[in-house]
């Protein structure tokens, strides 16, 4: 600390921070109750700027900030950021019990998000409101999705003993909720679009809140679905309820990400259910709920169901069920517009004895969709009292959502024994009418 005049002192030095030498160096004015500081703080990872004016009496302030971070993820214990720097400029005011961020700005590269906000110190528990507005926000180029990096063992230096509660990797919600402790948070983003795995998502209204639960909603847009909203509360102990909606979801956008082309048209769905979010596996394999899907203008491609009827219906001997399958799938399926309801248990997508109204009838659905592996099993059946021949065939979709077997199976015993009745049935019919006919030529010879 040096004097330079009245009321006015210099201090410069140098902090150290993982081994990095970092200066400073600020210029402070003293003038009766008011105080200026200004100055800079510069490392090889880090530039600060400041200048603020306090009141010494009220001890409150206005200060402008900017700051620039070179490297990010050495600043931060767990790395969800790529290596890249970031830039924050805010107007700052403050009192012994409070902070305001007005016209703030956080910058990477091309992306600019800007926001304001403050924190109250309330008894033990900082209270948090923010708000964040962007125009794009590039997650791919912001967000480290796979972090592939080697954890740092650290050891204690006195023993060289390796401290494994130091060097553990804890769960993102377990973070929030340790570092977090005494936060009361809430905040508000919106976004005109975010680039997600070179996804176009739009027109982004999100709202989070962390207090004894962490609470997150939002609403969207993009290229497949008109309108998504989700609800989700989870707890310390990593479980979530949530409740999704989608408004016009585009099925064949969809199905050309995933690489599934049996369905086309527009669906509806609702979800409201609940899983563990520890990880992926879990995410899946425990979700737990209902599913409600309205479909619109739905199309099950090259599947002829209706050819499949009348095909069966035209059956007169074994010969015509060895060209049923040529028939049948070639064409499509058009589905009324309908609601179906599907049980989720254990990450397993159950769909009950269902009837699917098609454009002339109906048939009956049940079916099994495992998320985990991907793996679909669905059959479809005619199910109709008055033609036992109908009910014995059946249209089986099974296998991984990307490689799909569709097969025409039929009960051959029953099928064979039923054919051989209904021919049987003819053949006394053709018999009995020959017969008849006989016997009236016999009695018309007699009359003559």
């Amino acid at each position: 600390l040096n004097y330079k005049n009245n009321s006015e002192y210099s201090l410069d030095g140098n902090i150290f921070y993982k081994e990095e030498k970092i200066k400073f160096a600020y210029d402070i004015k003293y003038l009766e109750d008011n105080i200026n500081i200004k100055g800079l703080i510069n490392g090889k990872g880090l530039e600060l700027s400041n200048n603020t004016n306090i009141d010494a009496n009220s001890i409150s302030g206005e200060s402008d900030i900017d700051l620039k971070i070179n490297n990010f993820s050495n600043f931060v214990k767990n790395n969800y950021l790529r290596d890249q720097s970031l830039k924050l400029d805010a107007k700052v005011s403050f009192t012994d019990k409070s902070i305001k961020f007005n016209n703030g700005k956080l910058i990477n590269k091309k992306t600019l998000v800007n926001f304001k906000g403050d924190l109250i110190k309330k008894n033990k528990i900082n209270i948090v409101r923010v708000d964040l507005t962007t125009d794009i926000l590039d997650l791919d180029k912001l967000l480290l999705f796979s972090n592939n990096k080697k954890p740092i063992e650290v050891q204690d230096e006195k023993n060289n003993i390796k401290d494994p509660d130091k060097s553990k990797q804890y769960h993102i919600v377990d973070n929030i909720f340790k570092t977090l402790k005494f936060y009361d948070i809430k905040g508000n983003f919106t976004a005109k679009e975010i680039v997600y795995k070179s996804h176009n998502i739009k027109k982004v209204e999100a709202e989070f809140s962390k207090k004894n639960n962490l609470n997150i909603s939002a609403n969207l847009n993009s290229n497949f679905v008109e309108k998504l909203t989700v609800k989700s509360k989870i707890n310390k102990k990593k479980l979530s309820t949530f409740v999704i909606n989608a408004k016009n979801l585009n099925i064949k956008k969809v199905n050309d990400y995933m690489g599934f082309s049996r369905l086309s048209g527009v669906l509806n769905f609702s979800i409201e259910g609940n899983t563990n979010v520890k990880d992926k596996n879990s995410i899946l394999k425990q979700l737990n709920g209902e599913l409600t899907l309205n479909t619109k203008n739905i199309l099950i491609n090259d599947l002829n169901l209706k050819k499949l009827k009348s095909s069966i219906l035209d059956i007169k001997n074994v010969e015509d069920l060895l060209e049923l399958n040529k028939k049948v799938f070639k064409g499509n399926t058009n589905i009324k517009n309908q609601e179906i309801y599907v049980e989720i248990k254990n990450g397993n997508l159950k769909l009950p004895k269902t009837d699917i109204l098609l454009d002339d009838n109906k048939i009956t659905a049940t079916g099994l969709y495992e998320l985990a592996p991907n793996n679909i099993n669905i059959n479809l059946n005619y199910n109709n009292e008055n033609n036992k021949l109908l009910s014995l065939f059946n249209v089986n979709f099974k296998g991984n959502i990307k490689n799909i077997q569709t097969s025409l199976d039929y009960n051959k015993a029953k099928t064979d024994q039923l054919l051989g009745d209904i021919l049987e049935k003819k053949m006394k019919k053709v018999i009995k009418d020959k017969l008849n006919n006989k016997f009236n030529d016999i009695i018309e010879n007699l009359l003559e």
